[in-house]
């Protein structure tokens, strides 16, 4: 019987071409597209989890002015000696860029971080070759990832090569870890021992507030032992080591590693954090999309099977029951359903592979080997066999066979009205989907088109790692016939990268407030196009100032109370 069923299916499929089309074309792209999202969702959702000490790890933070991610590199020593009792400290202080030279070769790399010898026992990483424990314990050693290391080195054997960091550090290989998955709020492409630069951090080093850029400090609770126990010790802690003025100002947040990548609160993050009501209204849309797939696909069945009432009248003459039709109808679905399910899955893959390029997103195309996420795909199949078979079999299998082989089956008025009622929620669900990809790309155009108040075409930001150099490449860069314009500064006008406290008792302002504050050189203003309001742009300093020359943008000017340009001069 089950043999029949499917040998008609399949006969049904080939007599209708266009209609078995239209089905599987449909059902294939909404199962493709929910299950994309699915991935996307599950690997957002589950950043760092790959760490398995994720829901016992905190990162320490800052809170003074606002939520710093950020903290002094004295943290993490004094807590090592105050609160002995943690599994693991360590301390990381992460670098965006870098020149690497091997041989001949140089490579320039986006994520990699000093950090001591404790890392491992905070952090899974799987070890491919050295020793974790003594990796990072040496100055001058450094930990490759498995990509990292086939870069430099080819098949060659890269555990004791050597290899420079921006002109300044000779580094041994003394380690390689496989590369780290998509959803860390630390990528990772090498990490150097902090101890190769421990003594140029050494004069901040005990101070509280000399916070160096994107150092962060991470611990490790114990099992059984309530992290408020540890935060109810945080005020003690920072008043005994630094004084009693900072921790009335200051306290230190133990913020859990699993909610890094979603708290928005925190400035200087690796990864920019985001919302996890985005990835809700995702699930939403994919809600959407399988709806909508398969109410197209009963309103196809529907329509269809008017065309199919003789079959049904001469099978029900022939002595088929009811359900017998609707085991065979059901039959005939989870054919198209299947057909399209495998379809679907490749699209995926297919788009997986591409989605690192388009979208920023590293998701491997093996996740969809993984028990779960089979589990979903069969639930998934399975609901949509349900949502999509169920009604179109039993309005075919309810026509009467005399009316059948009269030509007068057709659907009643109740089936009527539920294909009325299922057309409207298809073009009302299609409708809000339209709006909201437009609302999407009108925001997508807002952001790549909107004025930003200052030029940024044709202007190439460069790292200089060795600033003894940098009057010899401004001279090199004057004499280059292709460059225009250069000037030196900590950063481009969208770059957020030094933070300040400021007030001014004089105007009322006795709170401080804080602000990013960049140094730059008498060029940077015209360079980039910034329209001054009033005042004078800045000019070189010299050796007899006494005072600073600072311009201002319009929202301090409204922080310190002043609404005329003009009147904010020399305050």
């Amino acid at each position: 019987m089950l043999k029949s069923y499917v040998v008609i299916a399949f006969r049904n499929i080939r007599r209708n071409l266009s209609y078995s089309f239209l089905n599987i074309f449909g059902l294939t792209l909404g199962i493709a597209a929910c299950l994309v999202i699915f991935l996307i969702v599950r690997n957002e959702l589950g950043y760092d989890s790959f760490n398995s000490k994720a829901n016992r790890t905190y990162r320490v933070t800052l809170h003074a002015l606002d939520y710093n991610a950020n903290v002094s590199l004295a943290i993490i020593p004094a807590m090592r000696v105050d609160f002995p009792e943690l599994e693991a400290t360590t301390q990381v202080f992460y670098r965006h860029d870098a020149l690497v030279k091997v041989g001949d070769n140089r490579y320039t790399e986006k994520n990699y971080a000093f950090a001591d010898e404790q890392l491992h026992k905070v952090f899974d990483y799987q070890w491919l070759a050295g020793d974790a424990n003594t990796a990072l314990q040496q100055p001058n050693s450094i930990v490759l990832t498995e990509t990292t290391a086939k870069k430099y080195f080819g098949k060659s054997n890269a555990m004791g090569q050597v290899v420079n960091l921006d002109n300044r550090l000779s580094l041994k290989v003394t380690g390689i870890i496989k590369d780290l998955p998509g959803n860390t709020s630390m990528p990772l492409d090498f990490m150097v021992a902090l101890a190769s630069i421990q003594k140029n951090l050494e004069g901040g080093m005990h101070a509280f507030w000399a916070i160096a850029g994107a150092s962060y400090a991470y611990i490790v609770i114990p099992p059984n032992y309530s992290i408020h126990q540890l935060e109810k010790k945080m005020p003690g802690f920072i008043k005994k080591n630094w004084g009693n003025d900072i921790a009335k100002s200051a306290i230190l947040p133990l913020q859990p590693l699993k909610d890094i990548h979603f708290d928005q609160r925190y400035i200087n993050n690796i990864i920019t954090p985001i919302s996890k009501d985005t990835y809700w209204a995702l699930i939403g849309v994919a809600l959407l999309i399988i709806i909508t797939a398969c109410i197209n696909f009963i309103n196809l069945a529907t329509a269809q099977a008017i065309r199919r009432a003789k079959e049904v009248g001469v099978r029900k003459v022939l002595g088929a029951s009811r359900s017998q039709l609707i085991r065979q109808f059901m039959g005939e679905t989870t054919v198209l359903v299947i057909v399209s399910v495998i379809l679907g899955v490749a699209l995926c893959a297919i788009f997986l592979a591409q989605a690192d390029k388009w979208m920023s997103i590293n998701i491997d195309s093996n996740q969809l080997l993984q028990p779960i996420v089979i589990s979903w795909i069969a639930a998934i199949t399975l609901l949509v066999i349900l949502l999509a078979g169920l009604y179109p079999s039993f309005i075919q299998s309810a026509f009467q066979p005399v009316d059948s082989l009269k030509n007068k089956a057709g659907v009643s008025s109740r089936g009527l009205t539920l294909r009325k009622g299922l057309v409207i929620a298809q073009f009302a669900i299609s409708q809000i989907l339209i709006i909201g990809t437009l609302i999407v790309a009108h925001q997508m155009d807002f952001f790549r088109n909107q004025d930003l108040g200052f030029n940024k075409e044709a202007v190439i930001s460069v790292g200089i790692p060795d600033q003894a150099k940098r009057e010899v490449f401004k001279q090199q860069l004057e004499n280059n016939p292709g460059v225009k314009d250069l000037s030196f500064s900590s950063g481009v006008p969208s770059y957020n990268n030094n933070f300040t406290s400021f007030s001014s008792p004089a105007l009322g302002l006795t709170k401080d407030d804080v602000t990013e504050m960049k140094l730059v050189d008498e060029k940077y203003i015209d360079m980039f196009q910034l329209k001054m309001l009033a005042g004078q742009k800045i000019w070189k300093k010299n050796a007899t100032d006494t005072l600073h020359s600072i311009v201002i943008n319009e929202t301090m000017m409204q922080k310190l109370g002043i609404q005329d340009p003009e009147k904010v001069i020399n305050k």
